[in-house]
């Protein structure tokens, strides 16, 4: 049985914001979080999650990546930006492998290292 089922959603329009909703009773879905997301202003970005944290990365709008804690849902914090509009413009898909973050954009990808996790 799941105790407690979450949702994680960028949204671009009409600013970007990351928004994490309680999908739990699917008959009263609560907003949990919200978050603005400054260079999250255009195009679609991506996001994943894995052990507690949550990347989101920024879509055409910005090359940006968001690190959040989500290890406790009720005391989401940000850890980090990083701004690198060279690597990171146009992101997308993302995986994790080991200490490495993959992100794909446009027809090349990205390889940050996410050693900061515990």
């Amino acid at each position: 049985m799941i105790d407690k089922l979450y949702g994680f959603q960028v949204s671009v329009y009409p600013t970007g914001e990351l928004i994490v909703y309680d999908l739990t009773d699917p008959d009263d879905i609560i907003i949990k979080f919200r978050y603005p997301l400054a260079y999250l202003l255009m195009g679609s970005g991506g996001l994943i999650a894995k052990d507690g944290y949550l990347y989101v990365v920024g879509g055409s709008g910005g090359g940006a990546l968001y690190t959040f804690d989500i290890s406790d849902i009720d005391n989401i914090t940000l850890l980090d930006t990083y701004h690198d509009d060279a690597r990171l413009i146009n992101g997308g898909g993302m995986c994790i492998r080991g200490n490495y973050l993959y992100i794909s954009r446009d027809r090349k990808s990205t390889r940050l290292n996410s050693s900061h996790r515990r």
